[in-house]
């Protein structure tokens, strides 16, 4: 699904990202969070940095 890209004067191509991270409590405290596609308005909750990262990854190719 593609996102809200802009075009920047310099004419590149930008996309907005919001991202929430907590850890989660307990006796092993487990990083969570959940990215947004400001503009697209499409969210995902991860578990890792990786996750994350995979997330905004393929959406700027």
């Amino acid at each position: 699904m593609p996102g809200h890209k802009t075009q920047t004067r310099e004419g590149r191509s930008e996309q907005l990202f919001m991202v929430r991270l907590w850890r989660e409590p307990g006796d092993r405290p487990q990083l969570r969070g959940i990215v947004e596609e400001v503009g697209a308005g499409q969210r995902y909750y991860f578990s890792s940095l990786s996750e994350l990262n995979e997330f905004i990854r393929l959406r700027l190719h």
